[in-house]
Order: structure tokens, then C-alpha cells, then sequence
């Protein structure tokens, strides 16, 4: 599994909330102390981190936002399986469902339910209704990696030490020729990373609003897509 030049920030994420990585404390801190309990650009540091969910090598990548806000995503963040299949994610040490959040066990949890609906287009022209072969091949990489109803805007988070780490990861995939994904924040990534702008394996959705992976919304690449992952699949079993 390739490694990135950047040294991996989340494993110094703490065992206890508030779950925020020491050198981004300081700076998200400032941002957080501007809003309100109730707004939503508040972040929620009782909730695991989520900068990416899946192998750092996936040959498909989407990229997010953030990982958004449910009501009932600290009842599942407590479970100690889902905080234990989390920091594997976290570490890229995730066995069976690298893309964690599509492991049935983790049914309880508003984020299974979300990314279940958001990849069943890709996961049913895969046949692939148990998402292990879509867990093993996909990557998200948010452009945000804290929990908040709504991400910051770009000019406030630019500078979050943890975000070098994820922006690292997205410019590997780019030298692999992995087919990128924008789910939401077109203009925010090729910003952030200005490889981007003309890099030709890549697609925006039609409707950011209500990103799904299929070949509406990805009308150049998701054919692609479906071919890559079965050259996957046929290549697992030799």
C-alpha cells in the first residue's frame, strides 16, 4: 500500500473526545469558539474524525466535502466496533472493509446507511450486494475531516495542519491515474490542489446537492469505473 511523504497525523488522535488532532487543536479551536451550539458550521469533536474512508491505493477516488452531521452519529461513534473498524480506517489498517462504513455489521450507524445509498448504483453493476469488492477499490478522501452539518469555507481551513495529510493522499492518486470522483466542492479541490484543474481521469457530478454514484450524475467516467473495479476483481482471484 503506497504511504504518503507526509507523516500519518491521525495516529495521535486521542482515545477519548474530544477527538481533534494536537496540531490542528489550536487553529480549528479559533474556528469552532465563532459559532454557536446550534449553527451549522459547528463542529462536533465528540464524533471520530472521518478525513478518509478506504485504501490509500484505491483505483477510484471520490472526493467530499465533509463527513456531515446525523443526530444519532454519537450513539454509533460509542459503539466500541464502530470506534475500533474507525481508527483502522484511520490507520489503513482496515482488513475486510477498508471502506468501513460499508461493513454490514456497522447497520446501526446513520453513515452505513448514507454511503450504502450513495454507492448502491456502483455496488449493483459490480454485483457486488455485500460491498466488500466497492470497499476494497474505493476511496473518499473529505476535504474537511471534522463532523459539522456544513464545511467551512475553504479560506478558513486552508491552513489545518491534519488537511496536508489528505491532500497528499489525493495527489498520489492523481500520479496513479486513479479515476477521480467530485462528489461536492469542485471548485474547493482544484484550489486546493491545482493538479486538478486539467487532470483528465476526472469527473464532476451533475448534482453536488445529491451526489450518487452513477452514470447520470458521471456520464464520462462511471463506465470507467465499473471496468477498473471488475480488472480489480478479476486480478484478486489469481
Amino acid at each position: 500500500m503506497n504511504e504518503t511523504a507526509i507523516t500519518n497525523p491521525w495516529s495521535q488522535l486521542p482515545r477519548k473526545a474530544p477527538y481533534q488532532v494536537p496540531s490542528d487543536a489550536e487553529f480549528i479551536q479559533k474556528i469552532n469558539g465563532q459559532y454557536k451550539n446550534t449553527d451549522p458550521l459547528k463542529i462536533h469533536f465528540e464524533l471520530l474524525p472521518e478525513p478518509y474512508i478506504g485504501r490509500h491505493d484505491a483505483p477510484v477516488v471520490l472526493l467530499g466535502l465533509n463527513p456531515g452531521f446525523d443526530e444519532m452519529d454519537e450513539q454509533a461513534h460509542a459503539n466500541p466496533s464502530f470506534r475500533r473498524k474507525s481508527r483502522a480506517n484511520l490507520m489503513q489498517t482496515a482488513k475486510d472493509y477498508p471502506f468501513f462504513l460499508l461493513d454490514p455489521s456497522l447497520h446501526f450507524a446513520p453513515g452505513h446507511h448514507w454511503w450504502r445509498r450513495k454507492l448502491k448504483p456502483l455496488m449493483d453493476a459490480l454485483n457486488d450486494p455485500s460491498g466488500v469488492i466497492t470497499a476494497n477499490h474505493v476511496l473518499c478522501v473529505e476535504l474537511f475531516p471534522y463532523h459539522s452539518k456544513r464545511c467551512p469555507s475553504l479560506r478558513r481551513i486552508a491552513d489545518l495542519p491534519s488537511q496536508q495529510y489528505s491532500f497528499d493522499v489525493v495527489r498520489q492518486a492523481i500520479e496513479r491515474d486513479a479515476l477521480v470522483l467530485i462528489m461536492r466542492g469542485t471548485r474547493q479541490w482544484v484550489d486546493a490542489i491545482p493538479k486538478l484543474r486539467d487532470y483528465g481521469y476526472k469527473e464532476a457530478a451533475t448534482s453536488p446537492q445529491n451526489p450518487v454514484i452513477n452514470e447520470k450524475q458521471f456520464k464520462k467516467l462511471f463506465k470507467k469505473v465499473i471496468t477498473r473495479l471488475r480488472d480489480c476483481q478479476e486480478k484478486a482471484k489469481h
